[in-house]
């Protein structure tokens, strides 16, 4: 029975199992997508899947560990808490950081991945055994280039979704016109051509030498720990380096999303 109450009228109303079920379908389905894509994404298959863990409120619906318990096999894990699960993995990450940084002999990711190939498992100072974690970019970025003959904008993925951060990529594009005197650089998140589905995270304008038709310019892409990209450009034609500029964040959402994402909570709040 839910209880609802609005321009002080308050009503119950009663929503069976069944009734439920049939208006979370739409979301269950979206549901069974995206597993599916980021197990691909990842070159997984399920009988590599250890375990499945379950992530926030949502999942305590058992619609929902029904079906990911139908598609994993019998993987899910519903023993820890979903609401403390991300809380627990930052802490678990952070007191691994914390380990590194105190106790300078602690072995890093790489030598612990290459005592597990030998065969031994590596563990902690305090014999636990480590876990490794490993970051990976959530969106692509890249940078808004012209398509040559059609002057078409469209988005060039420079560091595909789900790289290992820290991350590195470069493109080289080429100038679009005779004597061009300024190089626009808009860098972008996002995984898709179109340019309506991704955001340009930053952008900067550089003076470049008045060159032939077609020359060369390199952009060059590092997203660190910090979730910061330092962009960088390069003149290959006289192997200068142009400038740089960096965008810090790019994981947070834009001020003007966030503010229309506050907006759309509040009109919903009030209808």
């Amino acid at each position: 029975t839910v209880t609802l109450t609005a321009d002080g009228c308050t009503a119950s109303v009663a929503v069976t199992r069944s009734e439920f079920d049939d208006l979370c379908t739409g979301l269950l389905g979206r549901t069974r997508d995206i597993v599916d894509i980021v197990l691909d994404d990842a070159g997984l298959r399920w009988d590599r899947v250890d375990r499945v863990l379950l992530a926030g409120g949502a999942t305590r619906m058992p619609m929902v560990r029904g079906l990911l318990d139908r598609l994993s096999g019998g993987r899910v894990d519903a023993s820890p808490n979903p609401d403390e699960i991300v809380a627990r993995g930052a802490a678990i990450q952070a007191a691994l950081l914390e380990d590194d940084d105190a106790r300078a002999p602690l072995p890093r990711v790489a030598a612990a991945e290459s005592e597990a190939s030998e065969g031994s498992e590596p563990r902690t100072p305090t014999g636990m055994r480590r876990v490794r974690v490993r970051d990976v970019t959530s969106h692509g970025l890249g940078e808004i280039l012209y398509r040559r003959g059609t002057q078409q904008p469209y988005n060039k993925v420079i560091i595909p979704a789900n790289t290992p951060i820290p991350a590195r990529g470069s493109y080289v594009a080429h100038t679009l016109t005779e004597r061009q005197s300024v190089l626009s650089t808009k860098i972008t998140q996002g995984d898709d051509e179109d340019l309506d589905y991704v955001r340009v995270i930053g952008e900067q304008d550089f003076e470049i030498p008045l060159y032939d038709f077609k020359a060369p310019f390199r952009t060059s892409l590092l997203y660190d720990e910090n979730q910061t990209v330092s962009v960088e450009i390069d003149d290959l034609t006289s192997g200068r380096h142009i400038g740089s500029f960096a965008v810090r964040n790019v994981s947070n959402m834009a001020p003007q999303d966030l503010a229309q994402a506050t907006d759309r909570v509040r009109r919903t709040r009030v209808e």
